[in-house]
């Protein structure tokens, strides 16, 4: 079983200046470096495909912070599901929920010990958490998202998309919004997909 994932997605941005390019083309470049690889599967599945149902529970500062979330949690499922739907014959299929907890200065382990009280994990596969955004641009793993080892639990974190689109628009002034965003979102979907599939 083999997934190809980007590495070096979560850099802040850093654009390099000289070597006779101009600063547009710098940042350009340096744009086209920071899109992540795409995440593919390197073997077929040739059975039949099975559904895992997972619960998602939102909490109030992700609800805040993300005001369509269920649907943008839906096309992170979608990409994650181009992975393992070849590669295991598993696809995931979410039903959402609010969860009234507001708690954003918590960590995670205290997030997730909160998510095992909510909800029992009848019925499904997986049970995750959506816990609000840190104020930072870049995250590693260790704080984007955590698992219980051996359970059906795992707590994710929103991405800090406000801080990180204030760092593309510094760093790459002379680049359309509209492309700059092209690479914003790809990052989110990437990192969610990323921790989903793990």
């Amino acid at each position: 079983m083999g997934v190809l994932v980007a590495s070096g997605c979560f850099a802040t941005p850093v654009i390099p200046f000289g070597g006779g390019v101009s600063s547009e083309q710098a940042q350009h470049a340096g744009l086209e470096r920071l899109f992540p690889a795409q995440l593919t599967a390197r073997e077929t599945w040739k059975g039949e495909t099975r559904v895992a149902r997972v619960r998602v529970w939102a909490d109030d500062e992700y609800r805040a912070q993300n005001m369509r979330w269920q649907h943008g949690f839906d096309e992170q499922l979608i990409y994650a599901n181009a992975v393992l739907t070849p590669m295991l014959g598993v696809r995931l299929e979410a039903e959402y929920h609010a969860w009234q907890r507001h708690a954003p200065d918590a960590r995670l382990s205290e997030d997730l010990a909160a998510l095992v009280r909510q909800d029992a994990g009848d019925g499904v596969v997986f049970v995750i958490g959506l816990t609000s955004a840190l104020g930072l641009v870049a995250e590693p793993f260790e704080q984007i998202g955590v698992a219980g080892v051996g359970g059906p639990y795992l707590v994710m974190r929103g991405q800090a998309d406000a801080e990180e689109r204030k760092a593309f628009d510094r760093a790459f002034p002379d680049i359309d919004r509209e492309q700059r965003d092209v690479v914003l979102e790809a990052r989110r979907r990437h990192k969610t997909a990323a921790l989903l599939i793990h």
